[in-house]
């Protein structure tokens, strides 16, 4: 069976990139690979965050003046520090601060998957990286953490400085990738609209497992796994491993909250576009009791029930929609303790 890992820590049930998922993930026992995202603060301090700025994961907007800094390189840490990167994704996760690599490197029981952002925008940024792994009293050993770039020149900087870790080479399609004889690529991830027979072919030609990101609903987990992915990469671990242990219903087995038949379409309107979503529920939205979320976490707003000749519909205005060359856009069902009721994409 394929290898699982946690994208962003398992940002599906907790907000990305926190110690919060990472934990709530280990805690599950669905998977010990987790997959985080590095940038550097301005005094040096490694830092786990996909973005650039902290605009979209805190309260920086709220709590700062709008021309204060926001890029992640412009700020301290402790400047870092006094954000809160959990309230925007629940209150309940209100206080979760951005988490340093070293506090990631602490936890027991983790093998990481670490994929170096806009590298040149950290020049020696691979040195640091190489210095703090080898200087870390965690137990992790080389082989439980992997290094991943969308570009090769990390990767080069990174095995001069530290050839004990293996590497892994990001890309749209193996094509786009850049290997080079003396760079030993261990693994080629890829993030694909849709994986295909040829896209493993290819990596198997190369003698690389392949891994499939990002992965949010059984249908594509189920379809990556039968064209003989090695690597899953999802932000729902533990629905993945309910493929094979059948640990907990899988979303839509108990209950088919989502319509698979009708699936969500965007539809236009004087006030905006709004995302219709079939539901087998009462249309009502009065007390509503459950909590819709999209792709990157964010709660999505129940406006009103949808069309009239369109029983059992919700509408959603401005949903986030992924680009379509990184595949369909999430959308995941949670009741109001956040266990998971259903998941789909479109």
């Amino acid at each position: 069976m394929a290898r699982c890992i946690a994208h962003r820590g398992g940002a599906g049930y907790a907000p990305e990139n926190t110690l919060a998922a990472i934990e709530r993930t280990l805690t599950s026992g669905s998977t010990t690979w987790i997959e985080v995202d590095l940038h550097r603060t301005r005094d040096g301090h490694l830092v786990v965050a996909h973005d650039m700025n902290v605009l979209r994961t805190t309260d920086h907007a709220a709590r700062r003046p709008e021309s204060a800094p926001a890029v992640i390189a412009d700020l301290e840490l402790a400047e870092l520090r006094e954000l809160d990167a959990g309230g925007w994704f629940d209150p309940a996760y209100a206080g979760e601060r951005i988490p340093t690599l070293s506090e990631v490197l602490e936890l027991d029981g983790i093998a990481l998957m670490l994929e170096l952002k806009d590298a040149e925008r950290y020049p020696g940024i691979e040195k640091d990286l190489a210095r703090q792994l080898r200087a870390s009293q965690s137990e992790i050993r080389p082989a439980e953490i992997m290094v991943w770039s969308f570009d090769v020149a990390p990767l080069r900087r990174m095995h001069r400085h530290a050839p004990e870790y293996p590497l892994g080479m990001l890309a749209r399609r193996i094509e786009a990738a850049t290997f080079e004889p003396h760079l030993p690529i261990l693994t080629f991830g890829g993030v694909w609209p849709e994986l295909r027979a040829i896209d493993v072919q290819e990596a198997r030609a190369l003698g690389l497992p392949i891994a499939a990101a990002t992965l949010n609903s059984v249908d594509r987990m189920t379809s990556a796994v039968d064209l003989g992915a090695d690597i899953v990469i999802t932000d729902y671990p533990d629905v993945f491993s309910s493929l094979t242990d059948k640990s907990w219903p899988m979303p839509g087995e108990n209950a088919a909250w989502f319509d698979r038949e009708h699936p969500p379409v965007r539809q236009s309107a004087a006030d905006g576009d709004a995302l219709q979503i079939r539901v087998a529920t009462p249309d009502t939205v009065d007390g509503f009791p459950w909590c819709l979320r999209g792709h990157d976490g964010a709660r999505l707003d129940i406006v009103a029930a949808g069309h009239d000749d369109l029983p059992g519909t919700w509408a959603v205005v401005d949903a986030p929609r992924r680009p379509a060359a990184q595949g369909p856009t999430t959308l995941a069902l949670h009741d109001v303790d956040g266990t998971l009721l259903d998941l789909t994409e479109y």
